[in-house]
C-alpha cells in the first residue's frame, strides 16, 4: 500500500508542455474539498479525484491494471474506464503530457503546484483541510483504506508543521503570532494536551489569560468527557508566566555558578532547585548580554525539562528553540548541536518521525566530534528502530557504541548499547538482546549511574525466558561492537523477557 511521496523522484521534472502553457500555473488542492485552480472546469466524478489523489501520493508509479483493479473492478471494461478517466483528468488539467504511461507517471513541473507536497508553506498550513474532503468511493474498498491511512498520515505531518511554527514564535517572542498554529493544531488532533498546552502558553504570553483559563477548562471537559482521564498538572501550569526572584548577585561569574549548580542539582535528583538555578543562569546571562553563557544555560534547561520531568516536553521544546537561536547568534556550534539533538529526541519519543528527522539531520550535519556524532546517532538509532527499520537502527547504534568508545564516553556507550537490547528484544532475538544488556548494565555500574540504571533492569526483567541462539550475522555484529566495551565487560549474560518497555528518558550527556 502507498504512502504519501508523491512520486518525488519525479518531482520538478517537467512534462509534455508547449511553451504557452509553460508559463500557466495550475494548482491542484487536495486538502479539503478537492478543485482546479484558477481553471474554471474541473475533472467529473469523484473516482477522478480519487485517481488523482493516488497517483500524486503513491511512492512509486502504479501499473494501469493496478489502477484499473483498485477503482474500476465493477465495470464492463475496467481498462477503458481508466483510460477515459486520465484523458479527463488530463482535459482538466489542461497538461497533454501528464498521466501518461504503464506505469502511469505524475511528473510535474513548474507549472503545476500540489498544496499536499508543499506543507512547508505557512498559509497552506493554516488553510488546510481533510484529505480528499469529501471523496468517498463505496465500491473501491481498498481504495478506501489507503485514503483513511493517508488522511491519517497527512493529517499528522501538518499537525507537526504546525506545532514547530507555534513552538519557534514562542522562542522568538512572538506570543500572538503563534497563536493561529497552535490553534490549528488544537484542531486537527484535540486529544493531544501538548497542542492544548502551546496554545495556552500562546495566549498567557500574549496577555490574554483569561482566553487561556478558558482554554484549559475546555480540554479538562473534553479529556473526561470523551476520553475519561485527567490532564496533568502541565496544562496548568502553562497558563502561568514564570518569574524569577532577582538574584543576590550578578555578572558572569554568578550565571556560571548557578549553571554548575544547576546541573549538579538534576545530575543528584534535585529537580526543582536545579530548574530554578538554571532559570537564573539564563536570566543572568541575559543581564550580562553573554550570548554564549545563554545559549549554554537555556540549552541545558531545555534539556532538564526533557528528561528529568515527565510531561514537560513541550516547555522544553519551546525553551531549547531559544537556546538553538542564541546559540546561531553566538556561533556557538556545539551548543547548536545539542539543542538540535534534543529537539530530534522530543520528536523521537512523540512518534513524529519525519521532524525527528529533520532536526536530526541538522544535528548530524553541524556534528564535528566523535561525541556530539556518537550522541546524534544513537537518537537516530532509536527512531529508526522505532519505525521498525531495525538494519538502520542496529547500523546507527553500533556507530555511536564504537565512536562513545573512541572518544571516551561510558554513558553514550550504555545508553546507545541498551537500545541494540531493546531492539534486538522486540525482535525476540533474546541471546543478542541479553549481550548488549549486560553490557549496558555493567558500563552503567561502573559509572554509578544511578539514574538510568532502572532502564536496562527494565529490559532484564524477565530473565527466566530461554535464549535463543544468536543468529551469524548478528554474532559478527555484536562481537565488532562488543569489543569497544573493553576487557571489564563481565562474560555471563542475563536471559531477557519479551517486552522491552518504554524508551529510555536520561540523557546520557552532561550539557555543557
Amino acid at each position: 500500500m502507498p504512502r504519501g511521496g508523491g512520486n518525488s523522484a519525479l518531482r520538478g521534472q517537467t512534462v509534455g508542455l508547449s511553451e504557452g502553457a509553460r508559463s500557466v500555473v495550475v494548482g491542484i488542492r487536495l486538502l479539503g474539498p478537492p478543485r482546479l485552480e484558477p481553471v474554471t472546469r474541473q475533472p467529473r466524478g469523484r473516482k477522478a479525484w480519487g485517481l488523482l489523489g493516488y497517483l500524486l501520493l503513491a511512492e512509486r508509479p502504479p501499473s494501469r491494471r493496478r489502477l484499473s483493479e483498485l477503482f474500476f473492478a465493477d465495470a464492463d471494461d475496467p481498462l477503458g474506464a481508466l483510460r477515459w478517466s486520465l484523458a479527463e483528468l488530463r482535459r482538466a488539467i489542461g497538461v497533454p503530457g501528464l498521466l501518461t504511461g504503464d506505469p502511469v507517471g505524475s511528473a510535474l513541473g513548474a507549472s503545476i503546484s500540489v498544496d499536499v507536497l508543499r506543507l512547508q508553506a505557512e498559509d497552506e498550513l493554516l488553510n488546510a483541510g481533510e484529505l480528499l474532503e469529501g471523496i468517498e468511493l463505496d465500491g473501491c474498498p481498498e481504495f478506501e483504506s489507503w485514503l483513511l491511512l493517508e488522511r491519517r498520515r497527512v493529517a499528522s505531518e501538518i499537525e507537526a508543521q504546525l506545532r514547530q511554527r507555534a513552538i519557534s514564535r514562542l522562542a522568538s517572542g512572538q506570543a500572538k503570532e503563534a497563536i493561529p498554529f497552535a490553534t490549528k493544531a488544537v484542531s486537527i488532533n484535540p486529544h493531544e494536551q501538548g497542542n492544548h498546552e502551546l496554545l495556552i502558553r500562546a495566549l498567557a504570553t500574549s496577555g490574554d489569560r483569561i482566553t487561556a483559563l478558558r482554554q484549559i477548562e475546555q480540554c479538562v471537559d473534553l479529556f473526561q468527557r470523551e476520553l475519561g482521564i485527567d490532564v496533568t498538572s502541565s496544562l496548568y501550569e502553562a497558563a502561568t508566566l514564570k518569574s524569577l526572584p532577582s538574584p543576590a548577585l550578578s555578572g558572569r561569574a554568578a550565571a556560571v555558578s548557578q549553571l554548575q549548580a544547576g546541573r549538579a542539582a538534576i545530575g543528584a535528583g534535585a529537580v526543582d532547585a536545579g530548574l530554578q538555578c538554571l532559570r537564573q543562569a539564563a536570566t543572568l546571562a541575559v543581564q550580562c548580554r553573554d550570548k554564549t553563557l545563554e545559549a549554554r544555560a537555556l540549552a541545558a534547561l531545555g534539556g532538564a525539562l526533557v528528561h528529568a520531568i515527565r510531561g514537560h516536553d513541550e516547555e522544553g521544546a519551546i525553551v531549547l528553540h531559544e537556546a538553538l537561536l542564541v546559540a546561531e547568534q553566538a556561533g556557538e556550534r556545539s551548543t547548536a548541536v545539542l539543542a538540535l539533538r534534543e529537539l530530534g529526541f522530543i520528536e523521537v519519543q512523540a512518534g513524529r518521525r519525519r521532524t525527528a528527522d529533520g532536526w536530526l539531520d541538522r544535528a548530524q550535519q553541524a556534528a564535528e566530534t566523535d561525541e556530539e556524532r556518537a550522541a546524534v546517532l544513537g537518537v537516530r538509532g532509536m527512531n529508526s528502530s522505532d519505525r521498525g527499520d531495525y538494519p538502520a537502527a542496529f547500523a546507527q547504534l553500533g556507530e555511536s557504541v564504537e565512536l562513545a568508545a573512541r572518544c571516551g564516553d561510558p554513558r553514550q556507550q550504555a545508553w546507545s548499547w541498551s537500545l541494540v537490547g531493546r531492539a534486538h528484544l522486540l525482535r525476540a532475538e533474546y541471546a543478542d538482546a541479553a549481550v548488549a544488556v549486560r553490557g549496558a548494565l555493567d558500563l552503567v555500574r561502573r559509572e554509578r549511574w544511578i539514574a538510568f540504571l532502572p532502564w536496562p533492569q527494565a529490559l532484564a526483567a524477565g530473565s527466566g525466558r530461554r535464549a535463543r541462539p544468536v543468529r551469524r550475522g548478528s554474532r559478527r555484529s555484536h562481537q565488532r561492537i562488543r569489543g569497544s566495551l573493553g576487557a571489564g565487560m563481565p562474560a555471563q549474560r542475563p536471559l531477557l523477557g519479551r517486552d522491552g518497555g518504554p524508551r529510555p528518558r536520561t540523557a546520557p550527556h552532561r550539557t555543557r
